[in-house]
């Protein structure tokens, strides 16, 4: 088997259990794990990338123990797209590449075929900031398969993108398993279903299976079934006692499929489920017992909501949310303290204005030398620095002259990369802020003038909850 777990478990700090006891033999081909948001599928792939360490079972890959001697190794061997990713959104896609070459020691005469394969070839050139978000992901699965790594996990891969992009991703991970092991996290079911042979499902950072979707659809043969109501009100008297899945209507009646676990109701009909539908009742039936401990934990807390102390609490946090409202900024900003607040938020799609080449220029030099005279430029490698130096102090240079010029200098490049990336922008003014708050929004297909009054209504409210500088969450 190419990656095997064997009673991997992982423990948090705060007492919670993201992976309990979780087996597994994954071989070539395409492994589906599918869960909700917060079932221990992340948790179980930052271990096999060694992100993390569990903290009981085993774990290896390609027959390797995923232990700290092997780390190295095993990287070597993975390619990984982690849920979030994300990069210098100046650098063009090529850049990226060349980056991620450098950082893994990979030959940069495979980056051509690399984007190739996903289909960025023609968009080589284009800024990081102007993909759209599938092109983004399709980035991220790039660098992931760069150097053609055997084993191949990804994250989420198809989530907030396009049904066109997803298309193309479950494409590009089909052909990738042919020769190849891919470990595809989802929590949509329909991906599962288009690519993937054997899956397991998590929930609760529990094991519920493992094994292939054939054998999975036959295992609920007998226990899930269609029943027929003529009223909603005669199906709402059902789920009194039963567990329905979904139900629809037609023209003369209510038709619903429930679960049966013993004897079938005498009005109920055999039924031939749907993925979706037998993953809600694994769900259902196996991870019940949490439903049944969140529904106690509810009861317990509404009988808190009228107590005194409770009453005094929310009292208190009323009067603090209005003390936080001075962190609310509008849309359009009027002030700088709008910006820095902007700032704070992480927002520096709206508050960054690129610096002109001769400031770029100018901070890059004076970044050198200051990485010089610090010492952590040692002497030796200063002087492969000093034509560099002269380039940026010289007008017939532009940057981009000279970022062109060390391409295929492997020390000298990636200081010129970080200077890119740390002095490419600059925190705009208020008229410069507002302009692109008008161009980000009008992409989005947002009114600025609703989109004023939205902001400064969920942040009052976010402030109710948080005690620091308020989160700009509005989009």
């Amino acid at each position: 088997m190419i990656i095997e777990t064997s009673n991997l478990t992982k423990k948090y700090s705060n007492k919670v259990t993201a992976l309990n006891n979780v087996s597994l033999s994954i071989d070539t081909g395409i492994f589906g794990l599918l869960g909700r948001n917060g079932s221990g599928k992340t948790t179980l792939m930052r271990i096999l990338t060694t992100l993390i360490e569990p903290t009981g079972g085993t774990a290896s890959i390609l027959g390797m123990d995923i232990t700290p001697a092997n780390k190295t190794q095993i990287k070597r061997s993975i390619g990984y797209l982690p849920q979030e990713f994300g990069f210098y959104k100046e650098f063009t896609v090529s850049e990226i590449m060349e980056y991620i070459c450098i950082m893994r020691d990979f030959d940069k005469k495979t980056i051509g075929e690399t984007l190739e394969k996903v289909n960025l070839y023609n968009e080589r050139k284009k800024k990081y900031k102007e993909l759209s978000g599938g092109m983004k992901r399709r980035v991220g699965l790039a660098q992931a398969i760069l150097g053609n790594p055997p084993v191949l996990i990804v994250d989420e891969p198809t989530v907030g993108v396009d049904p066109e992009e997803r298309i193309k991703i479950r494409k590009l991970l089909n052909e990738y398993a042919e020769k190849n092991t891919v470990l595809f996290s989802t929590h949509i079911i329909e991906d599962i279903e288009y690519i993937c042979d054997k899956l397991a499902i998590l929930d609760n950072g529990k094991l519920l299976y493992s094994g292939s979707i054939e054998d999975l659809l036959k295992s609920v043969q007998g226990k899930i079934y269609e029943a027929r109501f003529n009223t909603k009100d005669e199906l709402h008297k059902f789920e009194e006692s039963h567990t329905v899945i979904s139900f629809k209507r037609d023209d003369t009646q209510v038709r619903a499929i429930v679960i049966c676990e013993n004897d079938a109701e005498p009005s109920s009909i055999p039924y031939k489920p749907t993925l979706e539908e037998v993953y809600v009742y694994l769900t259902t039936i196996k991870g019940g017992k949490m439903m049944d401990a969140i529904k106690l934990i509810w009861f317990e807390s509404k009988k808190q909501i009228t107590s005194f102390p409770f009453i005094i609490t929310l009292v208190l946090l009323t009067v603090f949310s209005f003390t936080q409202m001075s962190e609310v900024f509008h849309i359009p900003v009027n002030s700088e303290s709008d910006i820095q607040a902007l700032d704070r938020a992480g927002e520096r799609d709206f508050i960054d204005v690129s610096n002109t080449d001769e400031e770029l220029k100018e901070k890059t030099s004076q970044y050198l030398e200051q990485m010089i005279s610090a010492g952590t430029i040692s002497d030796e490698n200063a002087k492969e620095f000093e034509p560099v130096l002269t380039m940026l102090k010289d007008d017939n240079y532009t940057f981009d002259d000279i970022y062109l010029a060390m391409k295929d200098n492997s020390y000298i490049f990636p200081w010129l990369m970080a200077s890119k990336s740390q002095f490419g922008n600059r925190l705009g003014t208020v008229d410069e802020v507002n302009s692109n708050i008008q161009a980000e929004l009008g992409t989005k297909g947002y009114s600025p003038i609703l989109m004023e009054k939205y902001i400064t209504y969920v942040q009052g409210i976010s402030a109710f909850f948080d005690f620091s500088t308020i989160p700009f969450i509005a989009y």
